[in-house]
């Protein structure tokens, strides 16, 4: 009964989250809604057990699972080490889903995986070689990360990476000094966040190394990055 309880009220709480993310699209600028929300996802939990990815997407598990072995869905360790789907993947993956059968479409959600990757396939990536060493190549692949975000970028992307700066300054895991800094440049006009987050240079590594545009492709064009810059 503990365990059914549990699952229970991680449903509710999920719920909660999605009607919050309406509420934040609805009011950008309302600071205390992300906030609220990101207490509301810590009741969660970092992840979601694939079983309850697949009941809240109305998909089998085995679904579930395939689409993490070809890469198309990320998966992050819960606190009890098991592998789990990611609170804002499922909750991407969620709205998606429910918009389309909202317009009467039945079997959505593999043509959208399909769609996901064959545009990480034609994706242009700007690859610069890195010198030798982890961190040179964790630099070279933020690099055209941001690169592949900035060419996609839309108000609603920068408003969502606003709200996670939030998020991380009210629970302490950003310096207050690169919130500033990120806050500044998000409320800004896109053209200028665009060339900051595309930049190269010690700055700009600096600022991509507290990013806040984490999710904003898709896990199979993240997955071709990291493919491509080894």
């Amino acid at each position: 009964m503990v365990a059914v309880s549990v699952i229970a009220d991680k449903r509710r709480w999920f719920e909660q989250v999605m009607a919050l993310r309406r509420a934040e699209r609805a009011a950008p600028g309302v600071r205390e809604i992300p906030e609220v929300r990101a207490q509301i996802e810590a009741q969660i939990g970092s992840a979601v057990s694939m079983s309850m990815a697949a009941s809240i997407l109305d998909v089998s598990e085995a679904t579930i699972r395939r689409w993490i072995r070809r890469g198309e869905l990320p998966t992050v360790l819960s606190p009890s080490g098991r592998p789990g789907v990611p609170v804002g993947e499922l909750a991407d993956l969620y709205e998606d889903v429910a918009e389309q059968r909202a317009q009467g479409r039945k079997h959505v959600i593999e043509p959208r995986m399909t769609a996901a990757r064959q545009a990480a396939e034609r994706m242009q990536i700007d690859v610069e070689e890195p010198a030798e060493g982890a961190h040179e190549r964790s630099r070279a692949r933020a690099l055209a990360y941001h690169r592949a975000v900035a060419r996609k970028l839309t108000r609603a992307m920068a408003d969502t990476a606003l709200h996670r700066v939030w998020e991380w300054e009210s629970q302490g895991r950003i310096d207050p000094v690169y919130a500033r800094r990120w806050e500044l440049l998000l409320r800004g006009p896109l053209r200028t966040v665009r060339e900051q987050i595309s930049a190269g240079g010690t700055d700009a590594d600096d600022m991509r190394q507290n990013s806040p545009f984490a999710g904003a492709l898709s896990e199979s064009e993240r997955q071709r990055i990291v493919a491509e810059i080894r």
